[in-house]
C-alpha cells in the first residue's frame, strides 16, 4: 500500500462519525448575573467550586469529538467533571456539521436550544446581537476560574485568540473558545541528516540556504499545495512574509485599540493608501515567495494541502508546512519510514528585508470549539452551564484535550506531555498576527485572486506589477462595497462613532 493512501485511509477513519445523543430538561427560573454566579462560587465548598444541592442535567450540542478518539476523550472529560460536580450530568448531543447551523437556528427560534452549544465565533457574535445568547463579557472579566487556580478567567486565555472572539462592533464576548489549530513546519529528520543538516533554520534566509544544501544532496527541499480551489499553502506563505513587514502599520490601522485589525480598519487602510499591494513593502513579499518556490516539489499548482502532505509522508521530500492536527495521524502510521520533526516556520529577518520587524507570528490560532449559552438557560441551569464552561476552559480538561488528541487550546498554562517532543512543538509559541488580510476575512475575491494569479506570477506568465495591480483593484472594490453597504467614512471614524 502506498504511503499516501495509507495516510488518507487513516485520516478518513479518524473522521468517521458515530452519533451520541442525549436529552436534558430545562429549569425555569430567573437568569443569573455574573455577581450571583461569583457569589455561588464564594459560598460553595472549600474547593472554590459552586455545587448544586440537587441533580441538574445539562444538554450540550456540538459537531466535534465524534471520532473514536474524540469519543474516548469526551468520556474521560465528562467522567472527570463528574468527580468535581457529582450532581451535574452533562448529556452530549452530536449534530452533523453540514446540518448543524440550520438545526441550531431552528432551536434558537423555537426557544428550545440546548444549555450549551458549539458555534463558530462569528455566529456567536451575530447571535449575541440578536439577543439569542448570553453576553459572557462580565463573566470573563470579573470572575475567576476555580478549575484554573482561581485565576481571573479572561487572563487564562491567549490574548491574540480572544481578540478574535470579541465582537468588533460592540467589544463583547458571545462565546469562549475551547480549542484551536496551528500550522507548523514538518521535516524529515532522516533526510536532513543525510544532507548533513543538524540544525533547523530559524530565519527565512537560513531556510533558503538549507534548501540549497538539500537540493545539492539530491533531495527535494519542500512540498507545497497551491491548488486554486484551496490555496491554503500559498496563503500561509503570504502571511508568513507579510506579517513581520506589516507590524509597523498596526498601530496606525488599529483605530479602536482592540489589538485586532478589523474589516472597517482594513477598509480605512486601503482608502488612505496605507495598505497598497502595488507599493513597498506590501508587494515585496511576492519576490520572496518566488525565490522560495524554486525549491518546491513540481506540480504544486495542481496539488492541495492533503496531497502535499501525502507526498511528504512518502519519505522523499524534506519539508512541508501544514496543519498541526495531522501530526498524531502521521506519527501513528505504521508504514512511516522516517522520523518526523516539527518546528516553527523560520522568521523573516532583516537580512531578507530591511523593513521586517523580525517578529514571528503563528499561522492559524483562530478560535475554535467556541461555546455559547442561550438566554433561555436560566437560574441553576445557568449556574451549572457556566461552571461547565469554566471546566472546559480549565487547566485539567484543556491538558487532557491536548495530550489525548494532540490538539491546541487557547489556555495558556496547559500541561503538555514532556515525553512527547512532537506534541510540545505543536503548541503556541508566538502571538497570532492581528492583520488578517490574506484570509476571506476582508474579501474572498482578493483571497482567490492572490492564488490564481499567483500561479501565473510564479511561473513567469505575469509580471509582479500586473499581479499586484489585480490584487490592489480587488481591495479597492471591496473597500468601496463596504463603504456603500455600511456607510463608513472619515466623518464617522469608519463606523467607530
Amino acid at each position: 500500500m502506498k504511503m499516501g493512501k495509507k495516510l488518507l485511509a487513516m485520516t478518513l477513519a479518524a473522521l468517521t462519525l458515530t452519533a451520541l445523543t442525549g436529552c436534558g430538561e430545562k429549569t425555569e427560573s430567573s437568569q443569573a448575573s455574573p455577581e450571583s454566579t461569583q457569589e455561588a462560587v464564594n459560598t460553595g465548598q472549600a474547593d472554590g467550586n459552586w455545587h448544586p444541592d440537587k441533580p441538574i442535567t445539562l444538554k450540550w450540542a456540538t459537531w466535534e469529538h465524534n471520532s473514536a478518539e474524540g469519543q474516548e476523550y469526551l468520556k474521560k472529560s465528562l467522567e472527570l467533571y463528574k468527580k468535581y460536580q457529582p450532581n451535574i450530568t452533562v448529556e452530549y448531543e452530536y449534530i452533523a456539521s453540514d446540518q448543524y447551523q440550520t438545526w441550531l437556528q431552528t432551536q434558537l427560534m423555537g426557544g428550545t436550544a440546548p444549555d450549551l452549544f458549539l458555534v463558530r465565533h462569528t455566529w456567536g457574535q451575530q447571535y449575541l446581537r440578536d439577543g439569542s445568547v448570553i453576553d459572557l463579557t462580565d463573566y470573563l472579566n470579573q470572575e475567576t476560574n476555580p478549575y484554573n487556580s482561581n485565576l481571573n478567567w479572561m487572563s487564562t486565555f491567549q490574548e491574540s485568540v480572544m481578540a478574535q472572539v470579541m465582537d468588533p462592533t460592540n467589544g463583547k464576548y458571545a462565546s469562549v473558545p475551547t480549542n484551536g489549530v496551528l500550522c507548523k513546519l514538518f521535516y524529515n529528520k532522516d533526510l536532513m541528516a543525510k544532507a548533513g543538516i543538524d540544525t533547523m533554520p530559524s530565519t527565512f534566509a537560513e531556510l533558503l540556504e538549507t534548501c540549497k544544501v538539500l537540493q545539492g544532496a539530491g533531495i527535494t527541499p519542500m512540498v507545497v499545495g497551491m491548488k486554486v480551489s484551496e490555496g491554503g499553502g500559498y496563503h500561509w506563505f503570504e502571511r508568513l512574509m507579510m506579517d513581520p513587514l506589516a507590524t509597523r502599520f498596526i498601530e496606525d490601522l488599529d483605530i479602536n485599540g482592540t489589538g485586532l485589525i478589523e474589516v472597517n480598519e482594513i477598509a480605512r487602510g486601503v482608502d488612505q493608501g496605507v495598505i497598497d499591494i502595488t507599493k513597498k513593502p506590501w508587494k515585496d513579499i511576492y519576490p520572496l515567495i518566488k525565490e522560495f518556490s524554486q525549491y518546491w516539489y513540481p506540480g504544486y499548482t495542481a496539488m492541495d494541502n492533503n496531497e502535499a502532505l501525502e507526498q511528504f509522508m512518502r519519505g522523499e521530500i524534506a519539508m512541508t508546512f501544514s496543519v498541526g492536527s495531522y501530526a498524531k495521524i502521521m506519527a501513528s502510521n505504521p508504514d512511516l519510514s522516517f522520523e518526523i520533526g516539527i518546528t516553527e516556520f523560520p522568521t523573516l529577518g532583516t537580512e531578507s528585508h530591511p523593513d521586517s520587524s523580525g517578529i514571528a507570528y503563528e499561522i492559524g490560532g483562530a478560535p475554535q470549539g467556541n461555546i455559547c449559552i442561550p438566554t433561555t438557560t436560566t437560574g441553576d441551569q445557568l449556574l451549572a452551564a457556566m461552571d461547565f464552561l469554566k471546566f472546559k476552559t480549565g487547566q485539567e480538561d484543556s491538558s487532557l484535550y491536548v495530550n489525548e488528541l494532540w490538539g491546541v487550546t487557547p489556555i495558556k498554562n496547559v500541561e503538555v506531555n514532556s515525553d512527547n517532543p512532537m506534541l510540545q512543538a505543536l503548541q503556541f509559541k508566538n502571538d497570532v498576527s492581528p492583520l488578517k488580510l490574506y484570509e476571506t476575512y476582508f474579501d474572498k475575491q482578493f483571497f482567490d485572486d492572490s492564488v490564481m494569479y499567483g500561479q501565473l506570477y510564479l511561473q513567469d506568465e505575469m509580471s509582479l506589477e500586473e499581479y499586484t495591480q489585480v490584487l490592489q483593484e480587488d481591495l479597492v472594490k471591496a473597500k468601496d462595497n463596504y463603504v456603500k453597504k455600511e456607510g463608513w467614512s472619515e466623518e464617522n471614524n469608519w463606523g467607530e462613532d
